[in-house]
């Protein structure tokens, strides 16, 4: 029932506005390489073939071309954090947003769910079953006896599953180190950063002192409400992942989540 009920939901939301956004902040992330040729004034220095320029002495550039299809990958976070704030429902929302903008755009679209372990793996597809397949996947409850979230275990797990250069969207609280993995998976696919949170829980600073549970660990301590304002700063989390070369936006639950998807693709294809 719930699987329908965020079918219908998108059916009504996802109009061809969100698509046409959608599809233009991810024009290009499907190109595929064809071919050298020497160098032009005002080619894109980014694309030169250092390795052959060194050779012939003269300065080349990688040709590409456009795929007629995109992949995309859902990297979603379903840690024990997530589900303390209420982030993995609008990560559901997202996640089903985007694999259905996907689908209607004719590009193939996966599911890689993470801990601090792959928890689960669906491989993209383009059908409307495969859709299906996917937003149920969603509601499958996995990482309950995670014991963290670990950048690592999706970089590896994306390394070992994902050959083809893709576009990668990552649906997280990104409360865990953004280590050197980041960078490294944004030079070999193109990849977005979405922070989710729950404004709901946001702490004026103070001194006062209380007990607080860390989600992931089970741990009890004592916290000022400044430390733990300090821990919920979203910005420096933000800056971590633009400064690793990926458009990163802030969504929280109390935002329209697909007018906030709508707005970090307008600023994504404002970064091209």
């Amino acid at each position: 029932m719930a699987v329908k009920r965020l079918r219908l939901q998108l059916n009504r939301r996802v109009d061809s506005l969100f698509v046409g956004a959608y599809k233009s902040a991810f024009r290009g992330a499907g190109l595929e390489f064809e071919d050298v040729r020497p160098y032009s004034p005002g080619d894109d220095v980014r694309r030169m073939d250092w390795k052959l320029t060194a050779r012939q002495r003269r300065p080349y550039v990688k040709v590409f071309r456009e795929s007629r299809e995109l992949t995309l990958v859902l990297v979603l976070d379903v840690s024990a954090s997530m589900r303390a704030c209420g982030a993995d429902r609008l990560a559901m929302t997202l996640a089903g947003a985007l694999a259905f903008s996907a689908i209607q755009n004719g590009d193939r679209v996966g599911l890689l769910r993470f801990s601090d372990k792959l928890e689960s793996w669906l491989p993209p597809g383009k059908s409307r079953n495969h859709l299906w397949r996917l937003l149920s996947q969603l509601h499958d409850p996995v990482g309950k006896t995670s014991k963290g979230t670990r950048l690592q275990a999706a970089s590896m797990a994306i390394r070992q599953h994902v050959s083809r250069r893709s576009t990668l969207c990552f649906l997280s609280d990104f409360i865990f180190p953004i280590d050197e993995s980041w960078p490294v998976l944004c030079r070999r696919h193109v990849v977005h950063g979405l922070l989710l949170c729950d404004r709901h829980d946001q702490l004026s600073s103070g001194d006062a002192l209380v007990d607080v549970m860390d989600a992931e660990s089970g741990r009890y301590r004592l916290a000022t409400l400044s430390q733990l304002s300090q821990q919920g700063d979203e910005e420096s989390r933000l800056t971590s992942l633009r400064s690793g070369g990926s458009p990163a936006s802030l969504i929280s639950t109390t935002m329209d989540p697909i007018s906030a998807l709508h707005r970090h693709f307008l600023h994504a294809e404002n970064r091209r």
